[in-house]
């Protein structure tokens, strides 16, 4: 995936104008802060694996480039990222992909 903005939206809802609506509606500042977080990764990323199957958390799961030793240190970063940002979420690494969740209410 390339680093911009808009490849990052299309990567997580294809053609599903249905998950753009929500993305849009319901899910856009997380949506802001997902990509905040995986900008310096997207060259690393080959897919986003993206559910809108509720509004308050976003959850995001990325199929990668890295090795399993990698993911740990990637997870770490991310999860640093999170942390310094206070925003309310989590990364892991779960069956070789990460998973990256933001939950909070939109305005």
């Amino acid at each position: 995936m390339k680093s911009r903005f808009t490849d990052c939206l299309h990567c997580m809802i294809g053609n599903d104008e249905d998950k753009l609506d929500i993305l849009l509606s319901k899910q856009y500042r997380k949506f802001v802060k997902l990509y905040r977080i995986i900008e310096s990764y997207s060259e690393d990323i080959d897919d986003i694996f993206y559910d809108p199957s509720d509004d308050d958390t976003l959850e995001v799961q990325l199929s990668t480039t890295f090795t399993k030793k990698q993911l740990s240190s990637v997870v770490k970063k991310l999860t640093k990222y999170i942390d310094d940002h206070d925003i309310n979420g989590y990364a892991k690494v779960q069956d070789s992909v990460i998973v990256v969740s933001i939950s909070m209410e939109e305005i």
